[in-house]
């Protein structure tokens, strides 16, 4: 499979265009307040007008209204937001010079039983180049992430509820049988660690 990795800059909402070079993350965002403009915008979104009216797009991705519907709802997070989110993450360390791939949010699940679709069938042929691999991992009600970084071999898994676990059992076994074993010819070599998740104040699930 060729590398998807997103090649636009740009995203847009609410008639507004953001270059991608212009963002840099930050934890000190997680408390503040939104502007009166973001808190009009957001009820303007969440409004009772068009379910498929286009809000915004990130990249090839375009977002309806009733994908942002599940935001601040006590509705689990759309994955096509997720998705969305991913591909802002891995356009930002482009522009770093970090190559980041995410699976897609929808996939991902399906390779836990009784699919178990093969993972490789969704990576790029350069997968095990990536400097860091995120695999959003999704179950009834929350979301997780898993973070591969192939040339530290090491496998970070974040999980809000599980905080100093080492993640989900499930999804880490198929993490380590399909990823890790296709690279390493033995799983010892890769270590899976446990990492404090810090969640913000106003985290989803």
């Amino acid at each position: 499979m060729e590398d998807s990795t997103p090649a636009a800059s740009m995203v847009t909402t609410g008639g507004m265009v953001c270059d991608i070079k212009q963002l840099s993350a930050s934890r000190s965002c997680w408390d503040f307040q939104p502007s009166d403009w973001q808190s009009s915008l957001l009820n303007q979104i969440l409004s009772k007008n068009d379910r498929d009216e286009t809000i915004a797009q990130v990249g090839s991705i375009k977002l309806q209204r009733k994908d942002f519907l599940t935001l601040g709802l006590n509705a689990a997070l759309e994955a096509t937001i997720a998705n969305s989110c991913l591909n802002v993450i891995v356009m930002l360390a482009k522009e770093k010079g970090t190559d980041v791939f995410a699976a897609n949010s929808y996939v991902v699940v399906t390779w836990l039983p009784p699919l178990e679709l093969d993972p490789f069938l969704s990576f790029p042929d350069n997968i095990g180049s990536k400097d860091y691999i995120l695999l959003p991992a999704w179950m009834p009600g929350h979301w997780m992430l898993c973070v591969l970084k192939p040339k530290n071999k090491a496998m970070y898994f974040f999980d809000s509820t599980h905080p100093y676990g080492i993640g989900d059992v499930k999804y880490v076994t198929v993490f380590r049988l399909h990823y890790i074993y296709k690279y390493y010819v033995q799983s010892s070599q890769f270590k899976v660690c446990c990492s404090k998740f810090v969640v913000p104040k106003f985290a989803l699930h």
